[in-house]
């Protein structure tokens, strides 16, 4: 038997307020049923044979002229045709009949039927009416048996009463046969998790020939099963209504065109196919704006690039909505997209959604805000807005993540780990809860059962990106570059729009001295986000190494003022400021140089490295004995640092040809220093943004012409030497009455240096 082609009042009754069984329209189709599903991925699964579509403009049955004029008032074109979208191919006769593809299930629910929302409205205004059986002054009948029945049975679905939804909703399907109400009663039987049983109904009676509605709700069932490629079989591998014109919503809900595109990009996803996946999800956005799932996807899984992100935003026809409702909802779009770029407008939209809709206090917009701060290395203040949100929703799971990320950055290891066990006990089967856990243990230091975790997170959803970025650095943190560099190239894969996985594969192959490589990969980060101030950063080390130190400069520079214009952490960038110094050095702009290297010890002051090139700067400027000050200043932060102690032996030599009248330098008049190994240090974190894997120059630089001191003259020779005298001893005591026996070699050797100061200048 055939079945309504549409239905779009579910709740048809005679006038006497008794049931009476749905007129079918009958609708000569191919005969199908589940052997008969094509398994070919060439061409849709739907009849396509013009001939057997009956033409119904001619009917005399009231039902059918009811459904073609409603169907001619939401065929009414409002827009232009949508020829823009790729793989435009012919629509299948069959589904040019059915126009339900445009509405949403608002339509098809037992709470649209016109009887019933006058019954609702009048028990409200006159809830005395009801026992009368009257409606709105007897102008209206009161619903039929089916309309009681499918109220009884929706509002059992709603409170989860799903044995008395599925029992009422059985009965109600075999008194009317309506396609509706197999529809509603799968719906019951997916919310059990009985997804072949739902499948089971839906397959029968050619419900997948008469109803968009069944045949989406049959593919979401597939999917629950992990059946992708039947799923994709059954709802075609192109959207069959593409060259329809663009039709308004009706009913204010969400197309069931949009749905459909949207659950094939997710099975196209899940076949890592995600071309294909990203195609699908943009067109299930133009389809209908309201598909909030379809462009969460595409955000929330970079699958665009950030300017393709706002380009796409700003396309987007919004005035699709009702005028009221367009700007808004392209402002809470705005808040979600990628917080490298445009960061006026997001500040613009959050600003406007606090003021004008009373969002100040809602969780996603102070998420938002939380991911801003986060991008801008502001710790301390996105933890404490991540920490707001968790007080009043402790398992809202998109705003794990970057919490677990914080207290990862801010060293709080016993909140750590507290926090995941809690996870661990709740909510075992949530991909966060191992991530934080695998963070947990990073942060201790205990890479391998890290991994386990971060591995554990990325197998229950292989969406989850803080997994795989943190999978991968638990490779690079123990020096297996190739698995670290197998592993980002996989993120970088699933992960196309981002630009972090080609950053971290710069860097690995950065620390693997192939610096064509890397600045091959951090060229195309920076193709797809250039305000990124550690990507800047990185740039400027690939052109240090390559020698280009006026690029570097240019390149350090604009990731100081970019890192000034987002607002973030001085702090974070110490090391740009002595990379800067490193280059001003090379480049023999000396005060520059100093500079930089004091604003460095002014944030770090316990930097070696700094006084160590301070030290380099002083011995090329001539002044060898403040070069041993800052020498000493290295070796009282690291004692045994061997670049340290390279620079004393020749900044002692300096010295003490200076107080004999020397100058100070070797054979060929210079100081020398292997200028071939520079180490890089990688400082690897996870999370949406990680720490920056900043570059260390080395401090063995080429030091170019060092000046030299004057002999000093027989006038005031005595008093010089008295004052000499004074400083070397008060040294030399200092290095012994501050013994630390953890440091009491670097004390020795300190009193030493003393020691020998004093015999050099002061013997004969």
């Amino acid at each position: 038997m055939s079945l309504p082609l549409l239905t779009l009042d579910p709740s048809r009754g005679d006038s006497d307020g008794q049931q009476q069984q749905s007129q079918p329209i009958v609708v000569k189709t191919i005969a199908r049923s589940d052997s008969s599903i094509q398994k070919s991925t060439s061409s849709p699964p739907f009849p396509t044979g013009a001939a057997d579509i009956p033409s119904i403009a001619n009917s005399n049955d009231p039902v059918m002229k009811r459904a073609t004029s409603h169907a001619n008032a939401l065929a009414t074109p409002t827009g232009p045709p949508r020829n823009d979208l790729p793989h435009a191919q012919f629509t299948p006769p069959h589904f040019k009949a059915l126009v339900n593809h445009n509405i949403s299930t608002l339509t098809i629910s037992p709470l649209a039927a016109p009887s019933v929302v006058s019954a609702i409205q009048t028990s409200v205004d006159s809830p005395a009416n009801i026992s009368n059986g009257s409606f709105l002054g007897g102008q209206q009948k009161a619903p039929s048996r089916a309309e009681r029945l499918r109220m009884w049975r929706h509002d059992a679905l709603m409170q989860h009463q799903y044995e008395a939804a599925a029992f009422i909703g059985d009965k109600l399907l075999s008194m009317t046969g309506d396609p509706n109400d197999a529809f509603w009663l799968a719906q019951v039987y997916y919310s059990t998790g009985h997804y072949a049983r739902a499948q089971g109904l839906l397959m029968q009676k050619d419900l997948l020939d008469s109803s968009v509605a069944c045949r989406y709700l049959a593919c979401l069932c597939l999917t629950k099963q992990l059946k992708w490629q039947e799923a994709l079989d059954l709802l075609g591998e192109h959207n069959p209504f593409r060259s329809d014109a663009r039709v308004k919503n009706q009913d204010g809900g969400i197309k069931l065109e949009a749905s459909m595109c949207y659950l094939r990009g997710f099975i196209y996803a899940q076949m890592n196919n995600f071309d294909r996946a990203k195609e699908c999800y943009k067109e299930a956005v133009q389809v209908d704006v309201k598909c909030f799932d379809a462009f969460d996807q595409l955000i929330s899984n970079n699958l665009m690039t950030s300017n393709e992100e706002w380009d796409f935003v700003n396309n987007l026809d919004f005035n699709a909505l009702d005028p009221d409702d367009a700007e808004f909802v392209k402002m809470i779009y705005v808040t979600k997209l990628n917080k490298f770029k445009a960061s006026e407008e997001f500040v613009e939209a959050e600003e406007r959604l606090a003021r004008d809709y009373n969002l100040q206090n809602n969780h996603d917009l102070l998420l938002c805000r939380a991911e801003m701060l986060y991008v801008r290395r502001r710790y301390k203040a996105c933890y404490e807005i991540t920490e707001k949100i968790l007080d009043a929703d402790m398992y809202k799971f998109t705003a794990l993540p970057i919490h677990v990320a914080c207290m990862y950055t801010l060293g709080m290891k016993n909140d750590l780990f507290l926090f995941s066990h809690n996870l661990t006990d709740q909510h075992p089967n949530e991909p966060a809860t191992w991530f934080a856990v695998a963070v947990y243990y990073f942060a201790t230091n205990k890479i391998t059962e890290a991994r386990r975790y971060f591995s554990k997170a990325s197998l229950m959803n292989p969406q989850f990106g803080p997994a795989w970025i943190g999978f991968a650095h638990c490779f690079a943190e123990e020096g297996e570059h190739d698995q670290a560099i197998s592993a980002y190239s996989t993120a970088a894969r699933l992960f196309q729009g981002t630009h972090l996985p080609p950053l971290f594969l710069g860097m690995e192959y950065l620390k693997l001295d192939n610096i064509p490589l890397a600045a091959e990969y951090f060229r195309s980060a920076h193709g797809m986000c250039d305000s990124d101030p550690l990507l800047l950063n990185e740039l400027g080390v690939v052109a240090y190494h390559n020698n280009n130190l006026e690029y570097a400069v240019s390149a350090f520079r604009q990731t100081l003022k970019v890192a000034k214009e987002i607002e973030s952490d001085e702090r974070s960038w110490v090391i740009t400021w002595a990379n800067l110094g490193h280059c001003c050095r090379k480049l023999r702009l000396f005060d520059e140089a100093l500079t930089y290297f004091e604003n460095v010890l002014r944030m770090s002051p316990r930097d070696s490295g700094v006084y160590i090139a301070i030290a380099l700067i002083k011995l090329e400027m001539g002044k060898s004995f403040d070069a041993l000050h800052y020498v000493h200043q290295a070796l009282s932060v690291t004692p045994a640092d061997p670049i340290a102690s390279d620079v004393l032996q020749r900044a002692l030599e300096a010295n003490g040809s200076d107080s004999l009248g020397g100058s100070g330098l070797d054979l060929d008049g210079e100081f020398f220093f292997d200028d071939e190994s520079d180490p890089i240090f990688v400082d690897p974190s996870f999370g949406g943004h990680p720490e920056s894997s900043f570059a260390l120059p080395s401090m063995n630089q080429s030091a170019s012409s060092a000046g030299q001191f004057a002999p000093p003259t027989s006038e005031g020779y005595d008093s010089e030497v008295a004052d000499m005298e004074e400083s070397y001893g008060q040294a030399f005591r200092f290095a012994f009455e501050t013994v630390n026996p953890k440091r009491a070699f670097g004390n020795f050797v300190f009193a030493s240096i003393v020691l020998h100061f004093f015999i050099v200048n002061f013997s004969g």
